[in-house]
């Protein structure tokens, strides 16, 4: 990945959070696993948008989703939610 010019540093730290998954503080604790869960989906997702810019395959909005199921009136703040979860803060 990283010889075609695609950074992998959020595809790394998702693997990172992964590795946790074998440690006692997040075992049998409900909150940390969640917050383990939400970390590694940012990442996930992070990765997804910023591999798909750099194959050219990003259409300004979600990979999958149900844009023809979001009433018409919502459509372009659904496409604006998923255009902000690929921006870094």
């Amino acid at each position: 990945m990283q010889s075609t010019g695609v950074g992998t540093e959020e595809l790394d730290r998702a693997i990172a959070r992964l590795g946790a998954l074998d440690g006692d503080k997040v075992l049998g604790n409900a909150a940390a696993m969640q917050q383990l869960r939400d970390g590694v989906v940012q990442d996930l997702k992070a990765f997804e948008f910023a591999l798909r810019r750099k194959l050219g395959t990003d259409a300004g909005g979600p990979a999958l989703g149900g844009n023809d199921r979001v009433p018409a009136q919502y459509r372009e703040l659904v496409n604006e939610y998923f255009r902000s979860l690929s921006t870094r803060p």
